[in-house]
């Protein structure tokens, strides 16, 4: 029976991508790219004009506007990510809250957060959520960023993609631009860059919406599309010459490293459109490249993991600019979303515990301290 309904279930997602298609012409406006069908390939495109990444707004939870202090070589911002609850309408998380009330009492500059804000994956009900997510940060009282996540940015759909812990559904971008659009009234834009000091620091939306053919829903696993790839490289290509950007910090959703299957990217050996794009965004940030870029933050995963993997395990990292080698990727997924691995409070991948980051600059160098909410014993309470 199921299979009949997945067979069922893979049918109407092949048919609904031709109707949502022809809708994303004039929804999807807000994402500055029209998504491509699923079924058929369009006629090629003219490359899109590498311009720079927009100024990126902070999240409007009543905080005063983060000023550029263009002359500051020293200073502290927070790293977080992935604090959404386990099910649709479950409140919000204690780890959460804790983290909030916490860094209230010893507020950083400013706070940088990597995606799932709230369950999502669902227009009904999904402004409610970023009403309740912005609330609980304005007691901060410090300038709030975020990079979305697919919570934010894809919907559900009934496609048996065969996965062991839930083979009857998948996810994609939403063709109809609903979400993408809920997410600039609510949230702001899905990416961007803002200076601050002599850093600056790159957001990225690793959900974005697609504009390749994609065969077979089960291969998606994020997307940068075309015009937001091409403005990352301006992007990084421009602030690398600049001689007043020390750092360049970049944040995301989906980790271009990470043990598991939470990276970003298509199934090893896949050529095609969608599998090369993804390629070219990992290649553009792990080709060492951009020696400015000392740590890239990503969450995704529901657990702290390091790449080069560290000596010390729970920090702290070091770094200092120029770096010579290829950046140090970290995913910081411990804000709250049940910890990777755990259930019933046992268990447990490497690094699932509920924490945050605190980044320091020191003129060349940067500090990045791991502070463990209830102690790094993996699934530790707080859920």
């Amino acid at each position: 029976m199921k299979k009949i309904i997945g067979s069922l279930a893979v049918l109407a997602w092949a048919l609904s991508l031709t109707a949502q298609t022809s809708s994303a012409q004039t929804s999807a406006k807000t994402s500055g790219q029209a998504p491509a069908s699923a079924t058929q390939t369009a006629a090629a495109p003219a490359a899109p004009a590498a311009q720079l990444f927009p100024p990126i707004t902070q999240l409007p939870t009543g905080a005063t506007q983060l000023e550029p202090n263009a002359g500051s070589t020293n200073f502290t911002f927070v790293v977080a990510g992935d604090n959404r609850p386990a099910h649709s309408g479950d409140p919000l998380t204690t780890a959460m809250l804790d983290m909030v009330t916490r860094l209230s009492a010893n507020p950083p500059d400013f706070v940088v957060w990597n995606g799932d804000t709230v369950f999502g994956k669902q227009e009904v009900g999904i402004a409610e959520q970023y009403s309740q997510f912005l609330g609980a940060l304005k007691p901060l009282g410090v300038p709030v960023f975020n990079a979305p996540g697919n919570h934010e940015m894809v919907v559900q759909t009934l496609v048996a993609c065969g996965t062991a812990s839930d083979p009857w559904n998948a996810e994609l971008p939403d063709f109809s631009g609903s979400m993408m659009a809920d997410y600039e009234t609510s949230m702001g834009p899905p990416y961007g860059m803002f200076r601050y000091g002599n850093a600056a620091f790159v957001i990225i939306n690793t959900d974005d919406v697609l504009d390749v053919t994609l065969a077979n829903a089960c291969v998606y696993n994020g997307y940068v599309g075309k015009t937001q790839l091409a403005s990352l490289q301006a992007t990084l290509n421009q602030l690398s010459s600049d001689s007043s950007v020390t750092h360049i910090f970049c944040f995301m959703h989906r980790p271009i490293k990470d043990k598991g299957g939470s990276q970003i990217g298509a199934p090893k050996g896949d050529t095609s459109d969608y599998g090369t794009q993804v390629e070219a965004f990992r290649h553009l940030l792990d080709q060492g490249k951009y020696p400015k870029i000392t740590f890239v933050f990503a969450s995704h995963d529901h657990l702290l993991y390091v790449d080069p993997a560290p000596s010390n395990p729970t920090g702290p990292f070091t770094g200092s600019s120029p770096d010579k080698g290829k950046p140090v990727f970290i995913v910081t997924g411990g804000a709250g979303a049940p910890l990777s691995g755990c259930k019933n409070g046992k268990g447990g991948k490497p690094g699932a515990f509920f924490h945050y980051l605190t980044v320091t600059v020191n003129g060349a160098e940067v500090t990045v301290n791991v502070v463990p909410l209830y102690g790094t014993t993996l699934c530790g309470s707080g859920g």
